[in-house]
């Protein structure tokens, strides 16, 4: 069964992440598979890694980007 995946990064302006890729302002994208995973960091910590299908690479920066501005402006951060 396929489910469509909708998401908000938080920070970094991004908008809402959904199946309109015609948006650019919002830098909305078809998001095909989005795999979430706890893993821990070089000093121990737990964070998430979000890894995104290689299908739609040329958006996966902005969402790494947005993901590293937050982490840098925010230390801890939240998913809803």
């Amino acid at each position: 069964m396929t489910h469509q995946v909708l998401m908000k990064i938080r920070g970094y302006g991004q908008g809402l992440i959904t199946k309109n890729i015609s948006n650019s302002k919002n830098n909305a994208a078809l998001i095909n598979s989005v795999s979430l995973s706890r893993q821990n960091d070089k000093s121990g910590k737990q964070g998430l890694r979000v890894t995104v299908d290689k299908d739609i690479d040329h958006i996966s920066g902005l969402i790494a980007d947005a993901f590293d501005k937050e982490e840098k402006e925010n230390p801890v951060k939240s998913f809803r």
